[in-house]
């Protein structure tokens, strides 16, 4: 089980990243289209990029990805299941700011999927 939660939080950190990384990409070029003032192209990618790497560690690394290798090693991990857990945390956002919300929303998602992909492929042995 240790082995397997080390694989999965390797790969989780990777999703995170590119994660992080595209939503910086996303605020670079809004920046770019529609400048704002407060940041430029360079400036809005380091704060999207720090923001996604800050506010999704914590739910991604110490509690999604330990759950996520649990129902792995069970053999209960589904796409349903990945959804609901890559969500979950920032679903309560709703109610506070829908825009952060939904991009938490996002970024969730694509971190949980993209792990429960890569995990899949690598036990299929493809």
């Amino acid at each position: 089980m240790w082995r397997l939660l080390v694989r999965v939080e390797g790969v989780a950190v990777a999703a995170l990243l590119l994660a992080a990384c595209l939503v910086g990409l996303w605020l670079a070029a809004d920046a770019h289209v529609r400048p704002n003032g407060l940041f430029g192209p360079g400036g809005a990618w380091r704060a999207g990029a720090s923001a996604t790497l800050a506010f999704g560690a914590i739910p991604a690394l110490a509690v999604a990805a330990p759950i996520y290798a649990w129902l792995l090693h069970r053999r209960w991990a589904s796409w349903p299941r990945v959804v609901a857990l890559g969500i979950w945390p920032a679903a309560p956002l709703l109610a506070w700011s829908p825009q952060v919300a939904m991009t938490g929303l996002a970024c969730g998602m694509f971190v949980a999927c993209a792990t429960h992909g890569w995990m899949s492929r690598q036990s299929s042995g493809r």
